[in-house]
């Protein structure tokens, strides 16, 4: 009997080591991915019910013969637990029970009733979402199962399993469900006489988490710019402003200005744009914004465009005909207009005459000579 308790005592130690390598490596596979903010603690408090699936096996003092009794399910516990994160995904539990004892009068009546307490430590592995956090958990420390019949003893045991709470605000959080296995080894007599009594059974919880520390949840930050004027001519300077947004306000930023035309210059949140042998065309201005004292996602960028226009260097010319060239009082007549721009420049056109009335705003127009008197127009 003693070299089976021992053995079941050591599987429960080595298991740890196993659980916590595994543990680490699903926790270094996912912290290599995106990483926003998390809390650093975790302060969980609530309900805990112990099912043993258990024999307890024990002697009464002066008896010669060990008595043997399966331990009752025991609803009477509260659980609670403290948990540091390292990172988004892993972190690093303190946790306690206790499942009290039925405190039955009858000897033969708590022969199957039992308080179970326990305070353990270990690595616990969380997969934040933006409603839920499953998490999962390996726990190694004391164990006291307190029999109602046979008194306490305190044993070296295993917690694990799984979990899953609801986030409800940044600092608030509903557990819903915590079920653990639950493995320790106690005795109650001569190992000679009592077999070891094995505890293999699940441990279940449901509560509140309060979380603090950390971060607010990242905003990703942002940049928007403009130019004014967003059209000049050749030489004229052009004025570019950037405005950061969802930057740390405590924090300095740095600015860098670019362009794909004329000299940009600017080392703030504008900048000045020299034209100055800048050919005609349309032309981009690019900042960038960031903050030096963030690890990741500490950059924007954003851009604006403006044209540059060249001088006029050779003036339109344009000539007129009218059809017919005379006309009756209130008649009409078509005035055609042929213009041409050197410089490839594009042409509008408008119109105006002394007396009647004219309408057009292309090459042709119509001129109307109701009301007008006789002669030229």
């Amino acid at each position: 009997m003693l070299s089976q308790a021992k053995s079941h005592h050591c599987r429960a130690v080595t298991l740890l080591p196993a659980m916590i390598a595994i543990l680490c490596i699903l926790a270094t596979s996912a912290a290599a991915q995106d990483q926003p903010t998390y809390p650093k603690w975790e302060i969980f408090g609530g309900y805990s019910v112990l099912y043993p699936n258990s024999d307890i096996n024990g002697r009464f003092p002066g008896a010669l013969l060990p008595l043997t009794s399966r331990i009752e399910a025991n609803p009477r516990g509260a659980g609670g637990s403290v948990t540091y994160n390292f990172n988004r995904w892993l972190g690093f539990t303190f946790d306690g029970s206790t499942h009290w004892n039925s405190n039955e009068t009858s000897i033969f009546s708590a022969l199957d009733d039992a308080g179970f307490s326990n305070f353990s430590i270990g690595p616990k592995l969380t997969y934040r979402r933006g409603h839920f956090a499953p998490f999962a958990e390996a726990l190694l420390g004391w164990h006291r199962l307190d029999s109602d019949a046979f008194g306490s003893d305190d044993r070296i045991g295993f917690i694990g399993g799984l979990g899953v709470d609801v986030p409800v605000s940044r600092h608030f959080a509903v557990r819903l469900i915590r079920a653990d296995w639950v493995a320790s080894t106690h005795h109650f007599g001569p190992s000679s006489i009592a077999p070891s009594s094995k505890l293999g059974g699940a441990r279940a919880q449901t509560g509140l988490v309060f979380m603090f520390g950390g971060s607010e949840t990242a905003v990703p930050v942002a940049a928007s710019c403009s130019v004014s004027p967003s059209e000049v001519m050749v030489g004229e300077p052009v004025t570019a402003t950037v405005a950061g947004s969802n930057f740390n306000p405590k924090h300095t930023l740095t600015y860098n200005w670019s362009g794909t035309g004329g000299t940009v210059s600017g080392k703030g949140s504008t900048a000045t744009i020299d034209t100055n042998g800048a050919a005609g065309g349309s032309y981009t201005v690019t900042a960038r914004v960031a903050d030096p004292k963030m690890k990741s996602g500490g950059e924007a960028t954003c851009s604006s465009n403006f044209t540059v226009k060249e001088p006029v260097k050779n003036p339109p010319t344009i000539t007129c005909s009218a059809d017919p060239s005379t006309v009756q009082p209130g008649g009409s007549s078509t005035i055609t207009s042929k213009a041409n721009s050197q410089d490839g420049r594009k042409l509008t056109y408008s119109y105006s005459a002394g007396a009647g009335s004219i309408s057009g705003t292309s090459e042709s127009a119509t001129l109307n000579t109701a009301g007008a008197a006789s002669g030229a127009i």
